[in-house]
């Protein structure tokens, strides 16, 4: 008879086992590319074959994607091989820690195995024992269906004698809850639009209030701008507004219609236009018409 059992995420071997096996892996010649270390690839199975004499055991285990396979034979080790390399006879004395936890699991497997059979042979015992009762409870249930339909017949006849009072009040209701629905979402709607007009209301405030704002921003724009021209056209860079294209201020450069100005200009109109680190003045541009720009 074969049997064969599968346990995953095998967490029975402690770290130093790990590492001799890699180690005694390394004295065989395998790759190292096999010491990652990857404990949710862990798995173990086995397969007890008792066909042949003695019966064997052979198992399969990965850890760390090394995979061992041997084979027991009297619960003794006669064969293994590690990620398909064999192992010689001689060798095998440094995996006895490995081999020893891997076959008090499967001692503990066969042992659960079994239990389980046991509970599963009382688990069907106890489903026969179920499907009978269902049996019962389905002719019971036939009688109980029966029963409510005569009752439900008796009840049917009652209710068609009262049927058209019955109706009347029906409508009456339909009618009732009708107008308390249309009440309730007038009364809703009256609330959002009272709202929407106190939302309004704060909107025009703070309209009104960045309008003024814009407003003062842009006089005092306006103010910067002509003041610029005008030293601009003092300073003899250019003859009059009109000649000026474009103007760019900031605290490494002063440019007009494209031309850099000298360092001295540039500390003058700085000292006098750049306010603070990271300011700058831009006037006229590729607009069709003159405004300044200013980035804080």
């Amino acid at each position: 008879m074969k049997t064969t059992f599968l346990k995953q995420s095998i967490a029975i071997l402690i770290i130093a086992v790990s590492a001799l096996s890699a180690n005694a892996q390394k004295k065989q010649g395998d790759k190292l590319a096999y010491e990652s270390r990857n404990t949710s690839s862990t798995y173990m199975y086995f397969d007890d074959d008792s066909t042949v004499n003695p019966p064997q055991t052979t198992v399969t285990y990965c850890e760390n994607h090394i995979r061992y396979e041997f084979t027991l034979s009297s619960d003794k080790l006669t064969e293994l091989y590690i990620n398909n390399h064999k192992i010689p006879a001689d060798s095998f004395y440094l995996y006895n820690a490995l081999v020893t936890k891997l076959k008090e699991q499967i001692k503990r497997d066969r042992i659960q195995a079994e239990e389980d059979r046991k509970q599963a042979a009382l688990d069907r015992v106890q489903a026969e024992e179920d499907r009978k009762q269902a049996v019962r409870d389905q002719a019971q249930a036939e009688e109980d269906r029966k029963q409510a339909e005569k009752d439900r017949q008796q009840a049917e006849v009652e209710r068609q004698e009262s049927v058209k009072d019955q109706q009347q009040a029906v409508e009456d209701r339909k009618q009732a809850e009708r107008d308390r629905m249309q009440a309730d979402q007038d009364r809703k709607q009256a609330e959002l639009d009272r709202q929407q007009a106190v939302r309004d209301q704060a909107q025009a405030v703070e309209d009104r209030k960045q309008a003024e704002l814009d407003r003062k921003q842009a006089e005092e724009d306006r103010k910067i701008a002509d003041s610029l021209v005008s030293d601009i056209i003092a300073e003899h860079i250019v003859a009059n507004k009109a000649g000026i294209r474009e103007v760019i201020l900031n605290e490494d450069e002063f440019i007009v219609n494209g031309k850099l100005q000298s360092e001295e200009l540039l500390k003058k109109f700085k000292a006098k236009y750049v306010k603070k680190a990271g300011y700058s003045v831009r006037y006229g541009g590729t607009t069709s018409s003159y405004g300044i720009y200013i980035n804080n």
